[in-house]
């Protein structure tokens, strides 16, 4: 079963540029408005991992291009470490969409391309600093054993 819902962005090109619609309030997996945000992305930097308890996430890279990396955690191994499902999509302009992502799915981004990144996000919640529904996981030193980096074979 998979942990995000995906949509693939309509691509409309001509002389002038490029336009795609990224989100609208009659997508079947739209649950309301929160905030926007634009997000900047370093060339081989990672942002994450956080989830959220009540919050979904539309993530669009428009600029550069993203590995985001969506974590359901399964719990305790019994061997030890913890259990998960993982998800890796690869965002940017060349291949528009936008993926969903749930409550309580931990997700974190990295820019793979050679410039920086911009990241989109269209949440059901406002930030609230008093009270932020995030939890927070270091992404490389992560419970899922999850290792960064380039894949080039």
């Amino acid at each position: 079963m998979p942990i995000a819902t995906v949509k693939k962005l309509n691509l409309h090109l001509d002389d002038r540029g490029y336009l795609y619609e990224m989100l609208r309030k009659d997508d079947p997996f739209y649950k309301g408005f929160g905030q926007a945000y634009v997000s900047s992305i370093n060339p081989g930097v990672v942002k994450g991992f956080h989830k959220h308890s009540m919050q979904t996430d539309h993530v669009v890279c428009v600029v550069g291009q993203i590995k985001l990396v969506l974590i359901r955690d399964l719990g305790p191994r019994p061997s030890g470490g913890t259990m998960a499902d993982v998800e890796e999509h690869h965002l940017s302009v060349l291949s528009p969409q936008m993926v969903v992502i749930p409550p309580d799915i931990y997700h974190g981004w990295m820019c793979v391309g050679n410039e920086p990144a911009l990241v989109i996000n269209f949440s059901t919640h406002p930030f609230d600093p008093q009270t932020p529904d995030e939890e927070r996981v270091d992404p490389h030193d992560n419970p899922w054993g999850y290792v960064w980096g380039i894949k080039d074979a």
